[in-house]
């Protein structure tokens, strides 16, 4: 391990900053979590119910941060400490996977209204569903949320699957939901005879029929976020072969539906729900730069080292992941600068 490896956290100014992030009390940690989605505080006082409250959030949380991988092609580490991602995507605008961005979601919502409580779910993602094959699923390689509202409804709730579902999922069995993107949703326990697992659905119109999404047992839901428990399954989905080790990728939603990505260098715009692309084109180094800023609002600056290029591993044989043993180490060495500073 070197310092060059972990200069977001041993570099003194980076000290100086948590000291400042751990100073931030939850009311002012609320007020910069909402500006970065869009809103303000006063959504709060507003006569608005809890049902309204979790949609809009969810809303303007896929609109305004992306879902990106570009740590792990920066040999960057990826924390999961919340101190860590809200420096990471609130103050310094950046976006995340799942686990990054579900996991700050998360506190947003147990932090902004008391009606809400929120439940961590360990999830496994259909590797197949694109494909004419029985299911294989990732070893826990996704996290989701399960959200009660006033102790009655409950619902699914996910920012952190790329083109996630634009609103909540009411949690109830064989219960088909069509969301404001466009599509069909439904949760069904059971499905392939296998009842310990519940299973997201989505119905898919070019094969006429419901793909499983990803799968999880209800039963081993977490009713508080400690990133120790999803640390095995972060190193499995940073791992060589894994989907995430091929290439950079960045994916955002717009207000109109529409979804905007850039994999590597091939940029595209589709239509939702009919999968139409209104463009797609291979883009050069610098044009690539400019499209993080103006398409998902990811500014570089000199921790990134842009160059025209931007020197992110192109290339899966370039990719070279974190073992769980150097995660592990990274979260240590966050806790103790944190320990310090306070």
């Amino acid at each position: 391990m070197t310092s060059n490896d972990f200069t977001v956290v041993t570099e003194p100014q980076q000290r100086e900053f948590i000291r400042t992030i751990s100073s931030l009390n939850d009311s002012q940690k609320i007020d910069e979590y909402l500006k970065r989605i869009g809103l303000d505080s006063s959504l709060l006082i507003n006569n608005i119910s809890s049902d309204q409250l979790l949609s809009k959030l969810i809303f303007c949380h896929l609109i305004n941060i992306p879902f990106e991988n570009f740590s792990m092609h920066r040999h960057k580490p990826i924390l999961l400490h919340r101190n860590y991602l809200f420096d990471k995507i609130i103050v310094k605008r950046q976006g995340g996977f799942c686990f990054e961005l579900n996991g700050l979601f998360g506190w947003l919502l147990e932090n902004v209204s008391k009606h809400f409580k929120v439940s961590y779910l360990h999830a496994s993602v259909n590797l197949s569903q694109d494909k004419d094959e029985e299911g294989r699923y990732s070893d826990d390689g996704h996290l989701a949320l399960v959200v009660q509202l006033n102790e009655q409804k409950i619902y699914l709730v996910d920012v952190g699957f790329g083109p996630s579902q634009l609103d909540k999922l009411l949690y109830e069995y064989n219960f088909e939901q069509t969301l404001c993107d466009g599509f069909k949703y439904r949760i069904m326990n059971g499905a392939n005879s296998d009842l310990d697992y519940d299973y997201l659905q989505y119905f898919c119109k070019s094969k006429s029929t419901w793909t499983n999404r990803y799968r999880w047992k209800l039963t081993e839901k977490q009713d508080s976020f400690d990133y120790n428990n999803y640390l095995p399954g972060l190193s499995r989905v940073l791992k060589v072969g894994a989907t995430f080790s091929h290439c950079p990728l960045v994916i955002i939603v717009r207000t109109d539906n529409r979804l905007v990505t850039l994999i590597n260098r091939k940029y595209s715009v589709t239509t939702r729900p009919d999968g139409h692309k209104q463009l797609q084109r291979n883009v050069s180094g610098d044009e690539q730069v400019k499209l993080y800023k103006s398409e998902f609002g990811i500014e570089l600056n000199d921790e990134y080292e842009a160059d025209g290029s931007w020197k992110l591993q192109m290339e899966e044989s370039d990719y070279r992941p974190f073992s769980l043993n150097e995660i592990e180490s990274y979260h240590r060495i966050y806790e103790n600068i944190l320990e310090n500073a306070n």
